[in-house]
Order: C-alpha cells, then sequence, then structure tokens
C-alpha cells in the first residue's frame, strides 16, 4: 500500500491504494529522482519474497482511475486523452499504453533479533584542500553530526534558512538537522486556481498550512524545541509577479492595508508560536520608472494610473515594514523581520532598494534571490560573468556595505537546489559549497564573517544531501560575530566555476551634476547599474489558414519556474513561476561610499556595467566590408557569435534558409523561433565598425543582411532591426524597420554600440504583414536570426580628487 512521497507531496488513491503517482518529466529535468514509501502486508514473510516494481504511463491514454485522482499536490492538470483499453497487454506489445516492470528479491524474517544487523556507516571525513595562500589551514571537518550542532543554533551570522513549501510533504529529521531557520511558505491571501488565483478583495490572510497542507504545531513546536526558528512567509509569486505574461495582482488589494495585514500576520506568529515574518514581494513598485510596462493585470479600477498604483505599492513596501517590526517588538524581543527581493530589484537606485534601505534598522537580515536567470552563479562563480550578464559580488557588496552598511552578516546568499533549471540556476550541494567560499575570500575576506545561506526548497535537500556540506562550510566561521570563531578566509578551490567571459571593471565618467554647498567627496564603492532580465517572446501556433493582413502578436512565454510549480494548493498556497525580465535603465548609477575601504582617493569603478543610451542614425548605402571575423555557431547562446574582439562580424552561411531548413534551427538567442511555415528568410547578417577599430562600447557600426522575401500582394513584408545589450539576457530594441520588394534585398541601419556588456546582439525579423513587436513577430510564415559580437569597453580617461571620502553617520558598529 502506498504510503507517501517525501519529495513531490503526491497523496495516496483511495481507489488504487496500490499506486503511487509522479510529477511530469518536465518538474526537474536535471535529476530524475522519485522516493516513495510503501506498506507490506503485515503477515508477510519469507527467504525469497519477490517484489515487483510496475510502471504504467499515461502519455498515450489514461488508465482506469487516472481521471479521479487528485494531482493538484504535484502540479498537474488533467488531460484529454481517451481510456486506455483493458485488458492491458500483459507482456507489452503493442506499446500503447508504456508499461514498464522490474523486481527485487528480499528477504523478509518477523524474527529481527536473529537478523544480521546492517554495519554501522562510519561518519566520512572529506580531503583536507590545501590553501593557496600561506595562511592558516582550513580545518578538516568530519561530515559527524557534531559539525551541524555549531550551524543550527539561531545565530546571528552564518546561517542556514530553508523555505519549506507548505503544500509539499512535512520534512524528516535527516533532511533539516542542520537548519538553523524554517521559512514556512507561504500565508497568502487568495484561494488557489489554476488560471488566476481567487484574491481576496479584503486581504485577508488566513492561518497557512505548515507542511503536507496541514497545520502541524506538533512540528512547530518540535523545530523550535532543537533550537531552530520557525518564520513565516507571506507573499510569493501567486501574488502578483512582475514577470511579462502573470495574471496576478492579489497585492493591489492589500495596498492602503499595512495595517490590518501586519494585524493579521501579528496574530499568526502568536497563535503558531512562531519566531518571526518574511515578506516575499516580487510584484511591481515603479511602473513608471524601471518596470514600465510591466504588471499589466493590476486593477486599474483601484489605479487608474501609474503613479497612483506606485504610490500606493511603494508606501505598502515601507508601511508593512515598519508596521512588523512594531508590533512583533510589542511581542517581545527576538522576533525577526525580512524580506526575500528578487535580485533584479536590488540595483541602488530601484525603489524597493532604497525603500529597504530607508527600513534597514527595521530588519534582522535580507535574503536576496541569486537564482532569477541574469546572474548564473553556478557558471560564474560569486565575481565572474560570461553566462550570466552581471556578477552576484555587485549585487552582494551594495548590500553588505550600503544598505546594510559594512554588514555582510546581515546578508543571507540565497540558492536554488531544484526546480530552477529553466535559468540555469539549480545548484548542487558542492556548487554551493564552492560559492561560498568565493564570497568568504573576496577581497581578502572581507565578506568571510557572513549572513549564511538560503535555499528553495527543502524537499529537494533529501536526507539533507544539499544542507549537509553547506553547513560543513558554514561551520567554519559559525558564531564569528560575535567572536566565538574567527573568521579566516577559506581557501581557493578546484571546484570554482570559472566564468565563461572575465570582465575588468570599467571606469565610469565623472560626475557633471550641479555642485553643492557639500565639500567633494571621492567614491570608492559604487552601486551597480539596473541589470535587465530577459522578455522572452513565444510563437503563435501553426494553423492551415493563409498568410493574414495583421498576423495576432505573439504572448510572452514564461520561462521554467525559478521555484518548482510543485502543486496545486487546496487553499491559501501557492506555485512559484520564474522572474521575467525588466528593462534596462538609462540612469546614471548611484554612488556608494564604503566605510571599510582605505581614504586614500582612488578613480571612479564601476561594479557592474552601466547602460548608455543607444544612438541610432538614419541607414546608409554605403556597402558593408566585410572583415576577417566570421561567426561559428554558439550553442550555449543558441546563434552565430563572433567571440572575440574585431572590427566586423559575419555570419557567412550559418543563417541560409529558414525554420528546420537553417543548420542550426532558429539561430536565436530566446525562444524566439522561426514560423512553423516560413517562407521569408533571413539569409546574412554582418556588422561593420565605421571606425575601422575593433567593436568597442559608443562606437557606430553598420549592420546588415541579405533577405530573401516573398510577397503575395495582400501584406507588406517587412524587416525589422533590433539591438540587445546583451545577448545571454536580451532586452531588443527597435533600430529600424523597411518594407522590402520579393525577391533578394538588403536591409541597412547604423547603430551605436550602447555599454553594459561585452556580448551583445543584433536581431534581424522577416515579418508577414503585422508590426513591430518585442523582438519576436512569431508568425508561421516569418523568419529571425541572431548575430552575436564582442563588445570591448570603453576607454575613458579618469581623475582622481584629493578630497577625503564623507560617509553618511549610521549607527555605530565598532568604537
Amino acid at each position: 500500500t502506498f504510503v507517501e512521497d517525501p519529495l513531490y507531496g503526491a497523496v495516496p488513491d483511495t481507489n488504487h491504494p496500490e499506486r503511487a503517482y509522479i510529477p511530469n518529466a518536465g518538474s526537474d529535468d536535471t535529476q530524475w529522482t522519485y522516493k516513495h514509501r510503501y506498506q507490506l502486508p503485515s503477515n508477510l514473510e519469507g527467504e525469497l519474497v519477490i517484489i515487483q516494481w510496475y510502471y504504467l504511463t499515461a502519455n498515450s491514454c489514461n488508465p482506469e482511475g487516472y481521471g479521479d485522482y487528485n494531482f493538484a499536490p504535484l502540479g498537474i492538470s488533467g488531460n484529454s486523452l481517451a481510456q486506455c483499453g483493458y485488458p492491458l497487454p500483459s507482456n507489452g506489445v503493442p506499446g500503447k499504453p508504456e508499461q514498464f516492470w522490474n523486481c527485487a528479491e528480499v528477504k523478509i524474517s518477523t524474527d529481527c533479533e536473529a537478523s544480521t544487523p546492517f554495519p554501522t556507516k562510519q561518519p566520512s571525513v572529506p580531503v583536507t584542500k590545501s590553501p593557496v595562500a600561506v595562511s592558516t589551514p582550513r580545518p578538516t571537518i568530519s561530515n559527524a553530526p557534531t559539525f551541524k550542532s555549531a550551524v543550527a543554533e539561531s545565530r546571528e551570522d552564518s546561517r542556514l534558512i530553508a523555505y519549506l513549501a507548505n503544500w509539499q510533504a512535512c520534512p524528516t529529521d535527516d533532511m533539516l538537522d542542520a537548519y538553523t531557520h524554517i521559512v514556512i511558505a507561504f500565508a497568502v491571501s487568495y484561494t488557489w486556481s489554476a488560471a488566476k488565483n481567487n484574491c481576496d478583495t479584503s486581504c485577508s490572510v488566513s492561518a497557512p498550512p505548515t507542511c503536507g497542507n496541514q497545520v502541524r504545531q506538533d512540528l512547530i513546536d518540535k523545530w523550535r524545541g532543537q533550537g531552530k526558528k520557525v518564520v513565516l512567509s507571506f507573499g510569493g509569486a501567486g501574488m502578483g509577479g512582475s514577470w511579462p505574461g502573470d495574471s496576478n495582482n492579489c497585492w493591489d488589494y492589500c495596498f492602503g492595508k499595512e495595517d490590518k495585514v501586519s494585524t493579521q500576520l501579528v496574530s499568526i506568529v502568536q497563535k503558531q508560536n512562531l519566531d518571526g515574518i518574511d515578506l516575499d514581494y516580487e510584484y511591481c513598485y515603479d511602473t513608471e520608472g524601471t518596470q514600465s510596462g510591466m504588471c499589466t493585470a493590476k486593477d486599474t479600477s483601484l489605479f487608474p494610473t501609474k503613479a497612483s498604483f506606485d504610490t500606493a505599492a511603494q508606501n505598502f513596501l515601507t508601511g508593512i515594514t515598519s508596521n512588523l517590526r512594531q508590533k512583533m517588538d510589542a511581542l517581545g524581543d527576538n522576533y525577526e523581520l525580512t524580506h526575500a527581493p528578487m535580485d533584479s530589484d536590488l540595483d541602488p537606485i530601484s525603489k524597493y532598494y532604497q525603500i529597504l534601505k530607508d527600513q534597514n534598522e527595521n530588519l534582522n537580515y535580507l535574503m536576496p534571490q541569486f537564482y532569477n536567470g541574469y546572474i548564473k552563479v553556478v557558471s560564474d562563480g560569486f565575481t565572474g560573468t560570461g553566462a550570466g550578464a552581471y556578477s552576484a559580488e555587485s549585487v552582494y557588496s551594495n548590500l553588505a556595505m550600503d544598505l546594510f552598511p559594512n554588514r555582510p552578516d546581515k546578508v543571507v546568499f540565497g540558492f536554488c537546489v531544484n526546480g530552477c533549471s529553466g535559468t540555469g540556476s539549480n545548484a548542487n550541494g558542492q556548487q554551493a559549497v564552492s560559492v561560498l567560499q568565493q564570497v568568504k575570500e573576496f577581497d581578502q575576506g572581507q565578506y568571510s564573517c557572513n549572513g549564511g545561506a538560503f535555499f528553495w526548497v527543502a524537499s529537494a535537500d533529501a536526507s539533507g544531501s544539499w544542507s549537509d556540506p553547506v553547513a560543513a562550510e558554514l561551520a567554519l566561521t559559525a558564531g564569528c560575530l560575535d567572536g566565538t570563531t574567527p573568521p579566516t578566509p577559506s581557501p581557493q578551490t578546484t571546484t570554482t566555476p570559472n566564468p565563461t567571459t572575465s570582465i575588468a571593471p570599467r571606469p565610469t565618467r565623472p560626475s557633471t551634476s550641479q555642485p553643492t554647498d557639500s565639500p567633494p567627496t571621492t567614491t570608492t564603492s559604487p552601486s551597480s547599474s539596473v541589470i535587465p532580465q530577459p522578455t522572452r517572446p513565444n510563437t503563435s501556433q501553426p494553423t492551415d489558414s493563409p498568410p493574414m493582413t495583421t498576423p495576432s502578436p505573439s504572448s510572452s512565454a514564461i520561462p521554467q519556474p525559478t521555484r518548482p510549480n510543485t502543486s496545486q494548493p487546496t487553499s491559501a498556497v501557492t506555485s512559484e513561476p520564474t522572474r521575467a525580465s525588466k528593462p534596462p535603465t538609462t540612469s546614471p548609477p548611484t554612488a556608494t561610499p564604503n566605510p571599510t575601504r582605505s581614504v586614500t582617493p582612488s578613480p571612479t569603478i564601476s561594479k557592474a556595467p552601466t547602460f548608455k543610451e543607444p544612438v541610432t542614425s538614419k541607414p546608409t548605402n554605403a556597402p558593408i566590408e566585410v572583415g576577417p571575423s566570421f561567426a561559428v555557431f554558439d550553442a550555449a547562446l543558441g546563434a552565430p557569435r563572433c567571440a572575440s574582439a574585431a572590427s566586423s562580424c559575419d555570419s557567412g552561411d550559418l543563417l541560409k534558409g529558414s525554420s528546420c531548413s537553417e543548420p542550426n534551427g532558429s539561430n536565436s538567442v530566446d525562444e524566439c523561433v522561426d514560423g512553423s511555415r516560413a517562407i521569408q528568410s533571413i539569409e546574412r547578417i554582418s556588422v561593420a565598425s565605421l571606425s575601422g577599430e575593433v567593436f568597442r562600447e559608443g562606437d557606430m557600426v553598420a549592420v546588415a543582411a541579405d533577405v530573401h522575401a516573398w510577397v503575395d500582394g495582400q501584406s507588406d513584408v517587412t524587416v525589422d532591426i533590433y539591438h540587445a545589450v546583451s545577448a545571454s539576457y536580451p532586452i531588443w530594441s527597435l533600430v529600424h524597420s523597411e518594407v522590402v520588394n520579393g525577391g533578394m534585398a538588403t536591409v541597412r541601419a547604423n547603430h551605436g554600440l550602447p555599454g553594459g556588456s561585452p556580448t551583445q546582439a543584433f536581431r534581424f525579423n522577416i515579418r508577414h504583414g503585422g508590426q513591430p513587436e518585442t523582438g519576436c513577430s512569431g508568425g508561421q510564415w516569418d523568419d529571425v536570426d541572431d548575430l552575436i559580437l564582442h563588445v570591448e569597453p570603453e576607454v575613458i580617461t579618469t581623475t582622481t580628487t584629493t578630497a577625503l571620502p564623507r560617509v553618511k553617520a549610521r549607527h555605530a558598529l565598532f568604537d
């Protein structure tokens, strides 16, 4: 009899108690791991007992009882397949439905005393790593349970925090023995619905389940008795997200109700004997600025203008934080308050960052999510870029040195263990350890005493497979804040991911703002620029109809979930989609003083590339000179690429044809694909520097493409040229559109290369009818192709000043 699914939370089928159901293969395309618990008959014994495993698929027809099962915890909706014909073939032939068998021979005895006990597994000791520098050697840590106690005590540093999805199965003791904190996710103000969650328009927050869709006060009390802190998370993606295509807007009905919402949350904390509250806000707050065009599901009857919405959202973030702090303090000491923002919201010029900075004294720590796609610590490590456009260090440093001045112990590094394969952000235990070591080693150990790590999600940490190595790493510095463990930088290891492209910091232009009466300052640790996320348009489905004058625009596709959508909660529970893109900003970055740096003046250095407004001129009729640099197909990015510095880049024959006739498919850096019946074709793309020098930020280039157009006399055929600052996370800006005649044609334009990324891309999209879209027309007759080029940083002369840096006074940490 099936008893439990500890990994995905499948519930027993009362009509077929012998069955266990598994989630879609796409729920985790990196580890096809399933774990089920069964109960054998009580009177079963024998020297040779055969246990048979039988797997029946439902990808061609539905087995008996399939349509009656509750798939909600697995996040699977029903299908329209027909019922399988019974009886099923006993040998699996023909293979519809597919059937699989396997067997195990075991001995089952009722005389356990006489059985030979299994040998006790001795704890393994990892090999001691040799330090790179001549310093105190890194201590060898045993995997015996003794190391866990050093972390599992709830400290103010080196935390190990696990998010527990309350619609999934309750964790076992061996999963959570190393955790310092358990975050129950989520308390919400809606009931789940597949198309759109049903928001409570009064923003009533009911008591959430703990795990397994049940309130488990016994487990909360047990975990707290073991010294762990149990925190309630309010929000999550189901309340509404800023990514394209999200239809949820339940946050709208909480705006203006900060006092009511905070009272409800604190009441839950008090009744369930919890230790604090986490706010997981992934919705918009600046639709007039950096989030223009996002959160289109917002209730315009409540907020008729962007300004009214932004004001309400920002007031809510400020008010809910200060209200929660005040009301939890009234309950007593040691209640924790934190936020878990997406890292895309943590540029210092973002409104959310500024609110968090203003509220920093109300927060115990912050949990930035470093798994939303554009920062890829698994591939690039802490300081690198390449697979991702920006480094985690650029965000982390602003949090540790500016938002919390000189307090890295208040920054808890966020990892995703399972469910983030769509953004390339799944991190196993050893990969997380490598990143945490790099954090400690950075800048001669500046962040060696840090806030620790959190991860999504506890169900992926089977038997502590992820948390054990991470806890061992954190144990090396646990207690560093109170001096019980001297912080020593971790040595470099051979497991550190090498960045695909290493970018040296690029000087920024000196400030041209109006002078003030204040003395001049020297910037020593500036903030990073706003970091874009990708918008990946989907293509329209093929039809049998002839081309229309105006094809339907494509809708924005939601990438793989950052948090796995493994459930359909029975009550106030949400599943988590991926965060989508933010547009770049053209505002200059703000300067961030670093109180720990030397007062020796230094040039202003940017931690992350800054975006400059691209310049577009009218097309030139001058022929493009094809230089010696020909592109090669980059499988990781999905398009032809000139990877090294050059004055020209040419696709050669890599783009000839369209759709399946192209050598490498659609040749696009995102999810935009050629139409299923594409008869228009981009044949070749070339880019050349007008200066004759290598491609460099700020330079003008001539871009051209040979196209083959088919004209039916009913609709225009148009070629759109787009540019993206980052090929890894493209935000497409329209450069030029031109209607072409039938047959071969060449379309040209001049464009200025902005700063922001060394790997930039041009896109040509030839479409039948329609209007310019966000980089992808998606029509069934259309073709799209990209060309990626390497762009060198702009050379800027910098000067230094002789004034000492002036740091804004805040609460002192040290005398």
